[in-house]
């Protein structure tokens, strides 16, 4: 625009000579320079329409780059799960009856008149697909109960959609919207909008989409912004049950501006979560899991036709009591295959479940079954590995129980390492919490005592700033995340410590506690004085990279990895903080040496300049990841000594994974099912709340009480009441009461 208007001005003043100048050569110039900016102008906006259409193209490959990086993500654990079984569990879904779904009209766009009772959606697995492209706002939640087949379901919906999205002529798939699969256990919707949640998530799982652009916009928000992402959100009821609601109206919030969505989630869950909401989500089909039926169980249960004559008594119970406590167990997906599974074995009778009167008993007995076979030595590995790792059966139950019993007491089903946690099977927890970051300083300070009283007081300092976690804000895409939002003065004062901590620290290196104040101050003031950088949530970066090095290195401050999974946080993390470790270096060594160089009576130049690389470079590599990892090493070498993880931790879970008792959620690690983990940390709890209570625990005796009663183990529950134990006794009175009760 201000090439052409000046160029229009230019030919009016040459034809009307308003602007007289006597001069010959004045005319050819001013309408040699209306020729130029007409050409400039004309190449400018040549050069923006060529941009934006490269923009277009680049974003329609990285569309077709995410739906291959998800389609080979979800095929492999589609193998592992085994969904493609020969003779697979058939599974029914329909409408849901409960009062959570819009009207019919709504949802449909249907004016017939009639509700969901009278028309309501229904199929088996494979045609959901086609359900979902059927609605006209592309939006569906789908309910079921515990181990129903959601998350089965939300594979086999993200697989189809992207085999359809395949078959679409290349004008209308390069805007057809990638099905992503996305478990949302780890979202917290009172911290962090569902679109900053997604990128991130985005972000973690393909790193390609992490990466910052010239526009300071990563791949993932634009793909997001722009409707080419389709979230297939798993797990709804897996967040903190006080956030449910507030969660359904973020996903409200996000549904109103047009995108899809998918959400999976239990049905009463759900249910409460509409009720305190008091609003369902906007024009959303919502079906539910159907119950798996007695002879759908005997079918299924009836390959390979081996087994078929040691499961016919069971096939005979079922037939002759479908409301039975074993039928109403194995009317999910997951319990009736955990069966299979823990009945594979020739040598192993299913007829003893038919002795079993509680569902607790039935459920522990598959689950305990499932995992000795999984480990069996000669099981078969799944296509594509060569051979599985052989691990003792009771040795690898006991690693399973201590990662369960982690994520239960924690009330989390993602596994990630940075949130292993200390003292986690100590009895005295409050010692022991404050153990690794002291025992790490002490350490430290030991080391560095050799070197002088001045270099041990600069190095505990260093250990001792960053394992308080006090620059985690300066890093907030660091490990683990943060997402709280800060006050602005808070910041400020944040970065101007970070800004002082490295000269002060460099100064007692130096043995020039004065220059190192000196300059300490002067770099606090100009950390004061920078602009804050926003992106996202929350500040980006700490000052050093966002103003000295531009944000054209944030985005190599990335994490970079060409794998997806949870160990590529492990590199990422690795990445991360050697790179910011480096420039900052750089950035330290250049600042305390021209400060040495400068000013009269400092150290000596090379000196100063690599004291203060080491200092710069260690201070902002622990912030960044480094410390993160050491305190994860130093607690995993703890449970490790004791034989409660195994020494080479990453090489079992993948091993669990292959053996089908992990699945690999993204970037984290999760059991295959809650029932699963809830299970498998039951002997942990068990004997860690045996020990507090027998130190003089109240809370653990009570606990202990409580889970021995369930459990059943009613000789436990008298021998400790005869010990004294007032809490057994109580339970014990209880449990009489009520059995004379029901007689």
């Amino acid at each position: 625009m201000v090439l052409v208007t000046t160029a229009l001005a230019a030919a009016i003043n040459l034809v009307t000579s308003i602007v007289q100048v006597e001069k010959p050569w004045w005319p050819p110039l001013v309408a040699t320079l209306t020729v130029l900016l007409v050409v400039a102008a004309i190449i400018v906006e040549w050069y923006e329409r060529r941009s934006q259409t490269g923009r277009a193209d680049e974003l329609e490959r990285v569309a077709d780059w995410l739906a291959g990086k998800v389609r080979n993500q979800w095929e492999h654990e589609a193998v592992l799960r085994r969904l493609h079984d020969p003779m697979p569990l058939q599974v029914h879904w329909r409408s849901t009856r409960r009062p959570v779904a819009a009207d019919r009209a709504v949802v449909l766009d249907d004016q017939a008149g009639a509700d969901w009772e009278m028309l309501p959606l229904r199929g088996h697995a494979e045609e959901i697909v086609r359900a979902f492209l059927d609605l006209p706002h592309g939006r569906l939640v789908v309910l079921g109960e515990p181990g129903a087949g959601k998350s089965v379901l939300a594979i086999l919906l993200t697989l189809g959609l992207l085999q359809h999205r395949q078959t679409l002529p290349p004008e209308e798939r390069d805007r057809a919207p990638v099905p992503v699969l996305v478990p949302i256990a780890s979202w917290n919707p009172e911290a962090e909008h569902l679109k900053a949640f997604l990128a991130r998530r985005l972000g973690e799982e393909y790193p390609r989409l992490h990466q910052i652009g010239e526009d300071g916009i990563s791949p993932a928000a634009t793909l997001i912004a722009d409707r080419l992402v389709l979230p297939i959100l798993d797990g709804l009821d897996e967040l903190p049950a006080s956030q449910h609601a507030s969660a359904v109206g973020e996903l409200n919030d996000y549904a109103g501006a047009g995108p899809g969505l998918v959400v999976t989630c239990r049905s009463r869950e759900y249910e409460q979560a509409i009720t305190t909401l008091g609003a369902e989500l906007a024009r959303a089909a919502v079906v539910e899991l159907q119950a798996v039926t007695a002879e759908q169980v005997i079918a299924f249960l009836s390959h390979p036709a081996v087994a078929r004559p040691r499961w016919q008594p069971v096939f005979d119970h079922l037939r002759a009591s479908p409301d039975g406590v074993l039928a109403k167990v194995l009317s999910t997906p997951l319990m009736a295959s955990l069966a299979r599974a823990a009945y594979t074995s020739l040598l192993t009778d299913p007829g003893e479940l038919l002795r079993m009167t509680r569902a607790f008993d039935i459920r522990a007995r598959l689950i305990d079954g499932f995992v000795t076979d999984a480990y069996l030595s000669d099981r078969p590995a799944p296509p594509g590995v060569r051979a599985l790792r052989r691990y003792p059966s009771a040795r690898a139950g006991r690693w399973l129980s201590c990662l369960a019993f982690q994520l239960a007491e924690a009330g989390r089903v993602d596994w990630w390492w940075w949130q292993l946690p200390a003292g986690l099977l100590v009895v005295r927890r409050r010692r022991e919490k404050v153990m690794i970051a002291v025992g790490a300083v002490t350490a430290a300070a030991g080391l560095a005592l050799t070197a002088g009283p001045l270099i041990a007081a600069a190095v505990t300092g260093l250990v001792a700033v960053n394992a308080l976690r006090l620059w985690q804000p300066l890093w907030p895409e660091g490990y683990p995340p943060f997402f709280r939002s800060i006050a602005r003065r808070r910041l400020v004062l944040l970065r101007m410590a970070f800004a002082a901590t490295g000269p002060v620290l460099t100064g007692l290196v130096l043995s020039a506690p004065l220059f190192g104040s000196t300059l300490g101050l002067i770099s606090a003031v100009a950390a004061a004085m920078l602009p804050i950088r926003q992106s996202g949530h929350t500040v980006r970066g700490s000052w050093l990279a966002g103003a000295w090095i531009g944000r054209w290195r944030m985005g190599r401050m990335r994490p970079m990895s060409r794998r997806t999974g949870p160990d590529a946080t492990l590199r990422a993390n690795h990445r991360a903080a050697a790179d910011t470790a480096v420039w900052h270096a750089a950035l330290g060594a250049s600042i305390v040496g021209l400060a040495a160089a400068v000013v009269p009576g400092s150290p000596d130049v090379a000196a100063a300049a690599l004291a203060g690389g080491l200092v710069y470079g260690g201070n902002a590599g622990l912030a960044a990841g480094w410390w993160t990892w050491i305190r994860y090493r130093l607690i995993h070498l703890s449970l490790a000594t004791g034989d409660l993880l195994p020494w080479r931790l990453w090489r079992f879970l993948h091993d669990a994974h292959l053996r089908g008792v992990l699945r690999q959620a993204g970037t984290s690690w999760q059991f295959r099912h809650v029932l699963l983990q809830t299970r498998l940390a039951s002997p942990t709890r068990t004997d860690h709340l045996r020990a507090r209570a027998d130190a003089g625990d109240a809370w653990a005796a009570r606990r202990l009480v409580d889970l021995l009663a369930q459990q059943g183990q009613m000789e436990e529950l008298r021998a400790r009441a005869d010990a004294g134990d007032e809490s057994a006794a109580e339970r014990l009175a209880d449990l009489h009461a009520q059995q004379l009760e029901g007689e």
